[in-house]
C-alpha cells in the first residue's frame, strides 16, 4: 500500500515536470509566435474580469430593487432549514424508539 502510494505520488509528479518541460520546448520552438500567443491570453483575461464586475454590480442592484422579494426568499430559505433540522431530529429519535435494546447496548460499552 505504501508501495503504491509512492509510486502514484511518482508518477504524477513526473507528469507534471514533463508537461512543464513540453511546454517550455513549445515556447523555445515557437518564439514569435508566443509573444502573440501571451498577449491573447492577457486580453482575454482583461475581458473576463471587466465582465465578472458588471454582473456582480447588476446582481447587487437587483438586490437593492427587489430587496423585499429578497427579505421574503431569505426568511422562507430559514424556515425551511429549520423544518429539515426538525424532521432529521424526529426522525433519529424515532429510530433510538424502534430500537431501544441496540441503542441501550451501545449506551452501556
Amino acid at each position: 500500500s505504501a508501495g503504491w502510494t509512492s509510486l502514484v505520488t511518482m508518477a504524477t509528479e513526473r507528469r507534471a515536470a514533463l508537461a512543464l518541460m513540453r511546454r517550455g520546448a513549445s515556447f523555445l520552438g515557437n518564439r514569435k509566435l508566443a509573444p502573440a500567443f501571451q498577449s491573447w491570453l492577457a486580453a482575454i483575461e482583461a475581458a473576463g474580469d471587466g465582465d465578472r464586475k458588471k454582473a456582480s454590480m447588476s446582481r447587487a442592484l437587483l438586490h437593492l430593487l427587489h430587496r423585499e422579494l429578497s427579505r421574503g426568499w431569505v426568511g422562507w430559505h430559514a424556515q425551511w432549514l429549520e423544518a429539515v433540522r426538525k424532521r432529521a431530529s424526529m426522525s433519529k429519535s424515532l429510530l433510538h424508539l424502534l430500537n431501544r435494546k441496540q441503542s441501550a447496548g451501545w449506551a452501556s460499552l
